[in-house]
């Protein structure tokens, strides 16, 4: 939250955007791909439960993976996808 309330030159000069002054995309990659690491280890520990039986949840994450998982085929909802809508849900 720090990073991205803090302000930025780019916002006010966009031409300056792609030199990334103040390293702000850097600083949000690296966030942003911490939080890949544990939504995946979630996404990956829910779908190992349900292989052994285990009871679910009834929870977003629960409704995601059902609807991925019955999507015919199409890629819809493929891991990349999800992750943005768990970055969006937990704002």
């Amino acid at each position: 939250m720090e990073t991205v309330g803090a302000p930025n030159v780019s916002d006010f000069f966009p031409v300056l955007a792609p030199a990334d002054l103040q390293g702000t995309r850097r600083r949000l990659e690296r966030l942003f791909s911490r939080l890949h690491v544990v939504f995946d280890a979630e996404m990956d520990e829910r779908l190992r439960g349900r292989d052994a039986g285990q009871p679910r949840k009834n929870d977003f994450l629960d409704v995601l993976l059902d609807v991925a998982a019955h999507e015919d085929g199409k890629d819809l909802l493929d891991r990349q996808t999800l992750r943005s809508l768990f970055r969006f849900a937990t704002k």
